[in-house]
């Protein structure tokens, strides 16, 4: 066992399974030297993983031991949400669906369909012109939290004409992301007419967007009805809200 982190997953086990523990204890446990086991504890208080009462000097599981296991549970749930909401997208529309959020301020996908058709719109490559190349991206630009998107701004730079034309400053751009923002939908066409994406925006329950994006060739995208597309599309991101704030569990 020579990685500090291997010890300390082995004390936070169990501290785990025997709750409230003293050094004394966890020294047995462990196997751990005490001078050593004692500056680990030390950390892992400092860190919000351990918590010790100083009156019985015994140690017992952190808060942060439960925040991460709460955001690896939303995670999850954002996950498997995720993916029912586009298959049922994809079941009836048999376009290509992709479910996104930001992480770390990057484009993450976390839910994909594929087109049943063989003449099919895929999803946008690329990490950082997918956010300003589809709809489901420019959602996420769209209700990302200032600071997040004037980093991610600073990093990308603006976008270019053939990732979003037309868009020559960035005061052009805030005026569009907060259009997007008040109807809750993007739209954006491709360059060569061919194609079409479309997305809305789900929250979870800390209030951070989901997009949920279907993209259509533009020649079976014309064959329906715009409207009835936009206004399933917002119903299934407010599905995707219902069931990750715990309103609509299935």
């Amino acid at each position: 066992m020579s990685s500090v982190i291997d010890k300390a997953a082995l004390v936070l086990r169990l501290t785990g399974e025997h709750e409230p523990c003293t050094l004394q204890e966890l020294t047995v446990l462990s196997g751990i030297k005490k001078p050593a086991l004692y500056l680990l504890l030390k950390q892992l208080v400092q860190n919000g993983l351990l918590a010790k009462e100083e009156k019985t000097r015994r140690y017992s599981l952190g808060t942060g031991v439960f925040d991460l296991a709460a955001r690896r549970n939303a995670e999850l749930a954002a996950v498997h949400f995720s993916r029912h909401i586009a298959e049922e997208l994809g079941s009836e529309f048999g376009e290509a669906v992709t479910i996104a959020r930001l992480s770390g301020g990057c484009y993450h996908r976390i839910a994909e369909v594929e087109s049943r058709y063989s003449v099919k719109v895929g999803a946008v490559d690329g990490r950082e012109n997918r956010l300003y190349r589809s709809a489901t991206g420019r959602v996420l630009l769209a209700f990302a939290p200032e600071a997040e998107f004037r980093k991610i701004l600073a990093r990308a730079g603006m976008p270019t004409p053939s990732e979003w034309p037309r868009m020559r400053s960035p005061e052009q751009l805030e005026r569009e992301l907060r259009r997007i923002r008040e109807e809750n939908f993007a739209e954006r066409r491709t360059s060569d007419g061919e194609a079409v994406f479309l997305a809305s925006a789900g929250f979870d329950r800390n209030g951070s967007a989901i997009a949920v994006g279907v993209n259509f060739p533009l020649f079976r995208y014309e064959r329906e009805e715009s409207g009835r597309i936009r206004a399933r599309l917002a119903r299934a991101a407010e599905q995707l809200t219902a069931l990750l704030s715990g309103e609509n569990r299935r």
